[in-house]
């Protein structure tokens, strides 16, 4: 029974810190750590375990802070690249697994220290691959500006295959084969973050203080959240705003494999709209945080029951009714 009981205050202080990180950041993280003596607060080690291990931290905060300037963080950066494994994968394969732990944040020195600290690592993994630090650094930035450029949908004038072998010419040792395999797989296949089950239900419930109370209060029973899940992919009905000043009854439901949301006119549309929860970069409640609600003045008393799904082209801005199942909190 003790035994019980200690896993049981293990998996609650895990929690609480999986909350503080994704609602107030690493430093009120740390403290909260270090006081429940789980971490020192200078050791790096230690919280770079916990960034690379820990499900459900919010992947683009966890960017945020390993790309940041202060000692502390760039430890870090420097332990929690250590986590990673890259032998016997190519430098873009290495790096689309390197990105899948975490979303980098678009500061220009950021990413120069982040990618900086993988070609290190990259080049200790792969000795066979005859590649300096320095190649693997520039070879990386290649790839990402590759990667940009390919699955940005406002960037119309794509870079050809050609362009590409031109823009690293001179700079890198690998072969014209090499580099066309790189071009092929960059552009074929968009880099995506690793989101687990848990990752998607912390995140949600992370957005909203009330969830967060009230799933506190009762450890986050995951047997009650796998039912929920079903749930959502049954799906419920909502009003959708729209950009054009509309309102519509549409019926949202998520993928069987949790990686999509679906709205349509009714339950058995078959040709529904979509939204990749992958492309998913912010989940707000109420109605003051979308543009498109800011338009139609909710009044106050339907406010608690508007959210909004955004990505870097559009929001997903639902209301839901008085009364709906899943209940509302579970959305």
């Amino acid at each position: 029974m003790d035994e019980i009981k200690e896993k049981i205050a293990e998996r609650s202080i895990i929690e609480h810190a999986v909350f503080t990180f994704n609602r107030l950041g690493a430093g009120a993280t740390i403290d909260f750590l270090a006081r429940h003596d789980r971490i020192d607060k200078d050791d790096a080690v230690a919280f770079a375990h916990f960034l690379f291990e820990t499900p459900g931290l919010d992947k683009h905060k966890v960017g945020d802070f390993i790309g940041r300037e202060g000692a502390f963080n760039m430890a870090v950066l420097a332990c929690f690249v250590q986590f990673f494994d890259f032998k016997e994968l190519s430098i873009d394969e290495a790096l689309r697994y390197f990105l899948t732990r975490f979303k980098p944040a678009g500061e220009a020195q950021q990413l120069y220290r982040i990618l900086q600290q993988f070609a290190v690592r990259f080049v200790k993994d792969n000795r066979e691959a005859d590649m300096t630090p320095d190649e693997a650094h520039f070879m990386s930035y290649a790839i990402l500006m590759l990667h940009t450029d390919a699955h940005n949908e406002h960037v119309t004038r794509k870079m050809t295959k050609e362009d590409f072998l031109k823009s690293v010419a001179g700079q890198t040792k690998l072969g014209k084969r090499a580099l066309s395999q790189i071009y092929e797989r960059v552009v074929g296949e968009q880099f995506r973050l690793a989101l687990t089950k848990t990752d998607k239900v912390y995140n949600r419930l992370s957005r909203d203080p009330r969830i967060i109370r009230a799933a506190t209060s009762v450890n986050l029973r995951m047997s009650g959240l796998h039912h929920d899940v079903d749930g959502l992919k049954k799906g419920s009905r909502f009003f959708k705003y729209c950009r054009s000043g509309r309102v519509k009854v549409r019926w949202v439901r998520i993928s069987e494999d949790e990686s999509r949301v679906f709205w349509s006119s009714s339950e058995t549309d078959q040709r529904p709209r979509e939204m990749h929860l992958d492309d998913v970069i912010d989940f707000t409640v109420g109605s003051h945080r979308s543009p498109v609600f800011r338009r139609f003045h909710i009044p106050d008393e339907q406010d608690a029951r508007c959210f909004s799904l955004h990505t870097d082209q559009r929001t997903l801005d639902l209301c839901a009714p008085n009364a709906i199942d899943p209940p509302m909190q579970v959305w």
